[in-house]
């Protein structure tokens, strides 16, 4: 696996220089490198109101605060997926490059499921990436969301180069308030974006679920985001075969954080980790969290993951229709 951390620095060092930090020399397995993997992009960022879109004024978005008592809880949880025409969508299984460390290329089909995961702008410069879970709600990492009633944010599905599909305003965050570093936090690294149009009804989103262990240790997965080193993080780069350890996976409950062989990079945070099962549907196990790294090729990706995850998504369909 390539090295992991090439990737962006804490949101308040990128703001001010604009670039990619690189990882200290020194590292180990007892002393590794952790990064966000958040992106920064200093053309996005936004100094007059001419720039901000198509709108008059911005929408800064409200947060809602997800608590054990304010979602419903489920033992085996699931946000049942929305697939536009089942009929003609074949997942291609083919590596496009063979021999190479880096394991994500450029994806630029405009299908389902891959036009349902998008880039995620903010108004400070900041990029993620994230994926529809409903008709209006996009799953993306929980440390991607800036500082509460700071700026806007906008979502671009299928975002390649270019809007291909538009854009969406987001309107409300519903985000847990974090645990204590370390797994935990890692596994509540998510959030839920509501947008101001139903991109989902036309596009199509996926479903959610808590990881399945009968998977681990298995090239079983998907992953598909914008990493800042490929193309500025203006392109999908996509990775299949992906597989989650079962050696260091679940160490805060039944439920995550999972840990994978993903290669990643500043910008992919949020990116969805899905497993295509036997009626073709597209199940989310977790969002992007972290990158670990302690030498070149060695580390693994977090991604946040669930039954929170699930619940609070079934929620956000109800709650905000």
């Amino acid at each position: 696996m390539a090295s992991l951390i090439r990737c962006a620095a804490v949101a308040a060092l990128a703001l001010h220089t604009g670039v990619l930090a690189k990882p200290i020399d020194r590292t180990s397995v007892y002393n590794p490198i952790i990064d966000d993997l958040v992106g920064f992009d200093e053309t996005l960022v936004v100094t007059s109101d001419k720039t901000l879109s198509r709108r008059e004024e911005p929408i800064i978005p409200s947060t809602h605060h997800i608590t054990s008592g304010n979602v419903v809880r489920s033992e085996y949880p699931i946000a049942t997926p929305y697939t536009p025409d089942a009929g003609q969508l074949i997942e291609v299984v083919k590596r496009f490059i063979v021999g190479t460390t880096d394991d994500r290329h450029r994806w630029s089909v405009s299908e389902f499921p891959f036009h349902s995961v998008g880039r995620l702008v903010w108004a400070n410069g900041i990029f993620c990436s994230g994926a529809l879970v409903g008709p209006r709600h996009v799953l993306t990492a929980r440390h991607c969301i800036p500082e509460e009633g700071s700026v806007s944010g906008t979502f671009a599905p299928g975002y390649d180069g270019g809007e291909r599909f538009g854009h969406a305003a987001i309107t409300h965050v519903l985000k847990t308030d974090g645990e204590q570093p370390g797994s935990c936090e890692t596994k509540a690294d998510w959030a839920i974006l509501v947008l101001d149009q139903k991109l989902g009804d036309e596009l199509g989103y996926f479903g959610v679920k808590v990881p399945d262990a009968s998977l681990f240790d298995k090239p079983a997965l998907y992953h598909l985001g914008y990493p800042g080193d490929k193309d500025g993080g203006s392109t999908p780069q996509r990775i299949i075969d992906v597989t989650v350890h079962s050696s260091n996976s679940l160490d805060c409950d039944a439920t995550g954080p999972v840990y994978s062989d993903a290669d990643t990079s500043g910008g992919q945070s949020g990116g969805p980790l899905w497993e295509l099962d036997g009626n073709m549907d597209r199940w989310i196990w977790g969002a992007l969290s972290i990158g670990v790294s302690w030498g070149e090729g060695l580390g693994y990706s977090g991604f946040a993951s669930g039954a929170q995850m699930v619940d609070a998504v079934n929620m956000a369909r109800r709650d905000f229709p």
